[in-house]
């Protein structure tokens, strides 16, 4: 206190403080839920989303188009599976922004721009690089069963524009707009604290998941791989202000696991999905060194994705 307000009668004191701006109202308004509820909502959104694929099955004629020779007809029936099940993750993810949250959508993160295009490319090829290299590795000491292309079921081009769209269309974009995009920001006043939340209830929703797990130890370990990839996909997430960089990460692992079945490299079996996860896990924690104190507090007072110039 100064001298000023000091020697200040009390009922006049209030005129002499410096009267601050008051903070963003989206990211200092109390709650509109408690934080499990929040995290159930995710969960059910999360299978909503992803069981939204079964009703494709019930388009008429969609299933006779399927077996159409012509590339050009396959690759739209592929885009149209699967796009259903993207608006839906993105439509569950801005309700529950706007309406549970009361935030504007610009806190989920998708800003698009040649920024944003750079971090999800850089994002993408750093996850494809390690699940590849890992997979050579595993490859070579005999922990994978080796592949060729001429083993895929399909031809070549089709092979890799059907698991680029499962890589982002299907589980990459929305996946990631919903568990880093709206979770981790809707529980980002204890910003740590929320990436570790998004990252382990991700993964252990995979318990479930059938990723060539033969037993419930396969089911255990795979949730190591699942739980890697979500926790470099937050923290690259914060460290870059976007949740492309989480959909790089993500829709990369895809890919990289595409690659290695055409590098003959074969399926990542379980050891290799637990190398993998651990691999992703070490880049986590480098990447987590270098989100400084201040960084940390400006996501609990503003949310993880707003630029640095106050937007």
């Amino acid at each position: 206190m100064n001298t000023l307000t000091r020697t200040v009668a009390p009922e006049l004191q209030s005129l002499t403080h410096t009267t601050h701006a008051p903070a963003s109202p989206e990211w200092q308004a109390p709650p509109r839920a408690p934080e499990w509820v929040r995290v159930v909502l995710t969960i059910v959104a999360m299978m909503v989303s992803a069981t939204s694929i079964i009703l494709m099955k019930y388009v008429p004629g969609l299933a006779e188009l399927a077996k159409s020779k012509d590339m050009a007809t396959q690759i739209f029936v592929v885009v149209i599976f699967y796009t259903p099940a993207l608006l839906c993750y993105l439509l569950l993810s801005v309700l529950l922004t706007r309406f549970l949250d009361r935030r504007p959508v610009a806190a989920l993160g998708l800003r698009i721009n040649a920024r944003s295009m750079a971090i999800l490319a850089c994002a993408t090829a750093l996850s494809v690089t390690v699940m590849v290299l890992v997979s050579a590795v595993m490859n070579q000491i005999g922990n994978n069963q080796a592949e060729t292309s001429n083993n895929l079921g399909t031809s070549v081009a089709m092979f890799i524009i059907t698991n680029l769209a499962l890589a982002f269309i299907l589980q990459g974009i929305g996946e990631e707009v919903l568990w880093r995009g709206y979770l981790m920001q809707s529980l980002s006043i204890h910003p740590k604290r929320a990436l570790w939340v998004s990252a382990t209830v991700f993964a252990a929703m995979h318990l479930i998941s059938n990723g060539g797990q033969n037993n419930a130890l396969d089911h255990v370990l795979y949730v190591v791989g699942t739980f890697g990839i979500a926790l470099l996909a937050g923290y690259m997430a914060l460290w870059t202000r976007s949740v492309w960089a989480a959909v790089g990460i993500h829709g990369g692992w895809h890919t990289g696991h595409m690659i290695t079945r055409l590098l003959g490299l074969g399926n990542a079996s379980i050891i290799t999905m637990v190398v993998v996860g651990l691999v992703m896990i070490a880049l986590a924690l480098v990447i987590a060194r270098r989100i400084t104190p201040q960084r940390w507090e400006e996501i609990a007072q503003r949310g993880p994705f707003a630029l640095p110039d106050g937007r």
